[in-house]
């Protein structure tokens, strides 16, 4: 982790609303997210903090209010960017078929994905990650022939979109996490493409130093910074 911090996430540390917006992610979505990481072998207070920087609200009388601007089942897509996991047809049609190639698509997953869109959507995408795998560019092929079948998963379930978000997620931290746990990486790849291209560095700290993408920087300051929501996270995950 990094010492140093983001204004607005001090802020909502210090008056008590990012423990207060901790316990509401964990009311509202812990029963889901822990079926969820079970099924993707992505640690649930990783997990948990991904979906707080996904979903937390703008300005403070919405973070004392607990009202998760991310989450609302009314206005779930924000721009190109869908729900609580905040991710598009195309980052979630990239994550399905490299969980596919990789045989990493296990029956948990397939099982979560079945209860989450219904037997016949999840059949019928599935069926299509299959016939991916024989195109040039599978995940093109996937996000563009599976695109009404995945963005209506994602735009209505919760739970579809949370599967696609925490597989996309666990990818990236396969990728760039290592064995020394970079997780300042990992959440970096998330906002900015898990085939983001890094300078060598030794941590956090010699990151945000580097010549990366400044919303990247923001995004390890929330996941991996002195205020991340880590600290009341970790005591309900």
């Amino acid at each position: 982790m990094t010492q140093r911090t983001l204004e607005s996430f001090a802020t909502a540390y210090k008056d008590g609303s990012m423990e207060s917006l901790s316990k509401a992610l964990k009311d509202q979505f812990g029963g889901l997210l822990i079926e969820c990481c079970d099924a993707t072998q992505v640690d649930s207070l990783l997990a948990s903090i991904l979906l707080y920087i996904e979903g937390k609200p703008d300005g403070k009388n919405a973070w004392l209010e607990n009202e998760f601007t991310g989450y609302s089942s009314a206005n779930p897509a924000n721009g190109r960017y869908i729900g609580i996991s905040q991710i598009d047809v195309q980052s979630a049609a990239y994550a399905l078929f490299i969980e596919y190639r990789n045989s990493e698509l296990s029956d948990k997953e397939l099982s979560f994905m079945k209860e989450a869109i219904g037997n016949s959507k999840a059949t019928a995408i599935y069926d299509k990650i299959k016939v991916a795998k024989k195109q040039s560019a599978p995940a093109d092929w996937l996000a563009a022939n599976a695109k009404a079948l995945i963005y209506d998963g994602l735009y209505h379930s919760t739970a579809f979109n949370m599967l696609a978000g925490q597989i996309y997620f666990g990818q990236c931290l396969d990728k760039h996490a290592g064995v020394a746990s970079r997780y300042d990486k990992a959440y970096f790849a998330y906002n900015q493409g898990i085939n983001t291209k890094f300078p060598v560095t030794l941590n956090a700290d010699a990151l945000l130093k580097a010549n990366v993408a400044a919303n990247g920087k923001t995004y390890v300051l929330k996941s991996v910074g002195l205020h991340s929501p880590f600290w009341f996270l970790e005591a309900l995950f």
